[in-house]
């Protein structure tokens, strides 16, 4: 993997890969809010699900989820405020998750997926 942009388009892809399998039903992906964004937007039966994607090839930065900050967490939460005002969708319930990926040094992923992350 060569850039940071390609890093994290690969993540994500895991990412999404990971939520279908465990039933979510990918609805969008890199909505953009300004320069706001959210890696991926899914439905948990009604509930609609706002993912922030982590991913590291080392720990030497720390663990995924630990570069969630309250900033990102507000960001995010701006971006879905718009999110759920364009679609019309303010009276559904949603919640904000957090996957982090992990490739080990054979690029095998390893996921942790925090249901909840942040509340809005």
């Amino acid at each position: 993997m060569d850039s940071t942009s390609a890093r994290g388009s690969r993540f994500e892809s895991l990412a999404r890969s990971y939520l279908k399998r465990k039933g979510l039903k990918v609805i969008e992906r890199n909505f953009r809010f300004g320069h706001k964004e959210i890696d991926i937007i899914a439905m948990d039966g009604e509930t609609v699900v706002f993912v922030e994607v982590k991913g590291r090839t080392s720990m030497d930065f720390g663990l995924p989820g630990e570069s969630v900050t309250r900033g990102k967490m507000r960001h995010i939460i701006r971006a879905a405020e718009s999110y759920l005002a364009r679609r019309r969708m303010t009276n559904r319930p949603c919640r904000f998750d957090v996957i982090c990926v992990t490739l080990d040094d054979n690029r095998d992923a390893q996921f942790e997926h925090i249901a909840n992350a942040f509340e809005a």
